[in-house]
């Protein structure tokens, strides 16, 4: 009987554990559903519209950037609210407003301890080309 409750106490302790492991959002913070599903949405556009010319996109960055910043408003302290910082700067990047764009990456940055290293990665690669087309090439190398 004692080691029936023993095995039935590690399989559960052990499931749980398993459970937290997995569970835990990518980014150690908080995860909305509705924010994950608009942040999509503005994703998919975004995706649409880096195909188009520069200039014939301006128009709806732009409204991609309010969008953007209303969720951040909407969803604040959320895993997607960072994210959407994230589309911010690289929105302002494909707009070259390259200032901006290095403003909302170190924002982003300065939750290093709360965002994984793939997300960190891809941060500092966007920085180093925000950087780069401002013309500041040692400051990407050191980024780099």
């Amino acid at each position: 009987m004692r080691k029936k409750s023993f095995l039935i106490s590690t399989i559960i302790v052990t499931f749980f554990s398993f459970w937290l492991a997995f569970n835990d959002n990518a980014m150690g913070l908080r995860h909305d559903a509705e924010a994950g599903l608009q942040l999509d949405k503005i994703r998919e556009d975004l995706a649409y519209y880096s195909k188009m010319k520069p200039a014939d996109a301006r128009e709806y960055f732009e409204d991609a950037l309010s969008e953007l910043h209303a969720l951040i408003e909407m969803f604040a302290g959320t895993e997607e609210a960072l994210e959407a910082k994230f589309y911010i700067g690289c929105t302002h990047n494909q707009l070259g407003n390259y200032d901006e764009a290095i403003k909302y990456f170190d924002d982003v940055l300065n939750f290093k301890d709360e965002i994984n290293q793939l997300f960190q990665a891809k941060l500092l690669y966007f920085k180093a080309k925000a950087l780069l087309g401002n013309g500041r090439i040692e400051d990407a190398k050191d980024v780099i």
